[in-house]
């Protein structure tokens, strides 16, 4: 299940947006967890809530969330399918841009 989510994640782009021809191809791996260890990891250890919720265009039909912290600007990418979610991507000093304003 979990090489079946990577798979998802990693060609989720190519699959969502074929116009688009990638410049190369990666293989990663990606830590996966039981969805309600990680949910309980990122709001109690990491104090983040799941901001954005969308479903994915890709074979899978997994959900992709966009989790964020109250402070310090810590957010967290997660693809969800079933019981199994993997993180995308994580860091910290997220900021909102407005609509129509710069960097």
């Amino acid at each position: 299940m979990r090489k079946f989510i990577l798979w998802i994640v990693c060609f989720f782009p190519l699959i969502s947006h074929a116009q688009l021809k990638p410049l190369d191809q990666q293989n990663v791996t990606l830590p996966c967890y039981d969805t309600d260890q990680l949910v309980e990891i990122l709001s109690k250890e990491y104090k983040e809530f799941a901001f954005i919720l969308g479903d994915t265009d890709d074979l899978a039909k997994s959900v992709m969330s966009l989790w964020v912290g109250r402070k310090g600007g810590t957010w967290t990418i997660v693809a969800t399918k079933d019981e199994i979610s993997c993180i995308v991507g994580a860091g910290k000093n997220l900021r909102v841009i407005r609509h129509g304003q710069g960097v």
